[in-house]
C-alpha cells in the first residue's frame, strides 16, 4: 500500500496523526459517523468480504 499524499503534521481537520489498532482508533475519533465507518471497514476485513453494518 502506498499513500497518495504525504501527511506530516496535523492541520485544521486533523488533531493528531498516528498508526493505532482499530480498537484504539474507534475510541479516539470525535464523530460518530467516523466511528461507524471504521467499524464497517473492520467488519469487512474480518468477515467474508461483505460489508456489515455495526449494530446500533
Amino acid at each position: 500500500m502506498s499513500s497518495l499524499k504525504q501527511v506530516n503534521e496535523p492541520d485544521a481537520e486533523v488533531d493528531e496523526i498516528a498508526w493505532v489498532p482499530v480498537s484504539q482508533a474507534i475510541g479516539q475519533l470525535t464523530y460518530n459517523a467516523d466511528r461507524k465507518l471504521l467499524q464497517i471497514a473492520e467488519g469487512a476485513k474480518e468477515g467474508n468480504g461483505e460489508l456489515s453494518r455495526p449494530r446500533p
